[in-house]
């Protein structure tokens, strides 16, 4: 039986990527199936716990880095959580951090990105509880680069990354309380409610690149208000 791999066209971001196929000695396909450990991967350890002393950052898993990937969830029904993988410690509403609702709110990192450093956590109340698990598998995965930051004019769009096209993916979530970000990965400028932008909620709110899309132009980002914090990968 034959089969029929899709075109693959970096400029058309409808199009797949390319995937490297393996053959055996005699150029034949080799598949694996998904219950055969395709994707390497181990099992998880878990770093589930609690805040020990509220208001002050603690570090996730040990102060091991999950380069292969990592889940957190926060069991707590009344107070928030905030994570920060860039090696930085965890705060509220702050640049480079993520922040995991009340009542269950959770963060995983996106397929086949890791952290490129140790995972920290805040909580506001002593005795929080959360859920946490880290991964191993036989390949690594992706690390991604930080490009978090602020708005430095409120009104005005900004290039993230430097201008960079992530190569892979990306992902942007937004921790100022109060005020919306947009983005435009299309290669054009950001705009409040433009066309070709993509808003990005206040307290919380986050953007992923779908997991099969390859990103095709630079990203740029515009917030309302100057000093709007941000948190931005990108691998």
């Amino acid at each position: 039986m034959t089969g029929v791999i899709a075109g693959l066209d970096r400029s058309d971001p409808t199009k797949p990527r390319a995937r490297e196929l393996a053959v055996d000695s005699l150029g034949r396909l080799v598949v694996v199936m998904s219950g055969d450990a395709a994707a390497g991967a181990g099992a998880p350890v878990d770093g589930s716990g609690t805040i020990t002393v509220g208001g002050t950052a603690q570090v996730l898993f040990g102060g091991v880095v999950p380069d292969a990937g990592y889940a957190i969830y926060n069991a707590d029904p009344d107070n928030d959580l905030w994570i920060n993988d860039t090696g930085a410690a965890a705060a509220p509403n702050a640049a480079g951090t993520i922040r995991l609702a009340a009542g269950g709110g959770g963060y995983e990192t996106p397929r086949g990105v890791g952290a490129a450093a140790a995972v920290s956590i805040y909580g506001a109340v002593t005795g929080m509880a959360f859920t946490a698990r880290r991964w191993t598998r036989d390949t690594p995965a992706l690390t991604p680069i930080d490009g978090s930051g602020t708005i430095a004019a409120g009104g005005t769009a900004q290039p993230l990354f430097n201008g960079a096209i992530p190569a892979t993916g990306f992902a942007l979530y937004n921790p100022d309380p109060d005020n919306d970000l947009w983005i435009n990965d299309g290669g054009g400028n950001a705009a409040i409610a433009g066309a070709g932008s993509i808003r990005i909620p206040a307290n919380g709110g986050g953007y992923e690149t779908p997991a099969d899309m390859v990103p095709w132009a630079s990203v740029s980002i515009v917030g309302a208000v100057t000093g709007q914090k941000f948190t931005a990968r990108r691998w």
